[in-house]
């Protein structure tokens, strides 16, 4: 069975026919290792870049953990005493909260 197409090249309007691809019928997969490997050749071409791409991983995986303990050493220093602490609020303010709150709640 054949397919119609008319792609590209074809003039006035010819249609071009293109033959449906035939089907293997050994019953193998069309990649002998499965859908989640690469190919020899693939393997091969990539091969002379692992040592550095690994290389390159750890340097950036230490980049990154440097900077994060770095970031987590400068606030644990930090005192936060230059910063006013407003005061603590009275238990009529606090009544007056939990009132308003409550009334939010059910009419919300």
């Amino acid at each position: 069975m054949s397919t119609t197409s008319n792609r590209g090249g074809s003039k006035n309007g010819t249609v071009v026919r293109m033959a449906k691809r035939q089907e293997r019928n050994t019953g193998e997969k069309y990649t002998p290792y499965g859908e989640y490997h690469f190919r020899e050749s693939i393997e091969r071409a990539r091969s002379p870049y692992s040592l550095r791409n690994g290389i390159t991983a750890l340097a950036l995986m230490g980049l990154c953990t440097g900077i994060y303990f770095y970031s987590l050493n400068v606030v644990k220093q930090e005192d936060f005493s230059d910063v006013p602490m407003p005061p603590e609020p009275t238990s009529e303010e606090k009544a007056e909260f939990e009132r308003r709150g409550k009334e939010e709640a059910s009419s919300g």
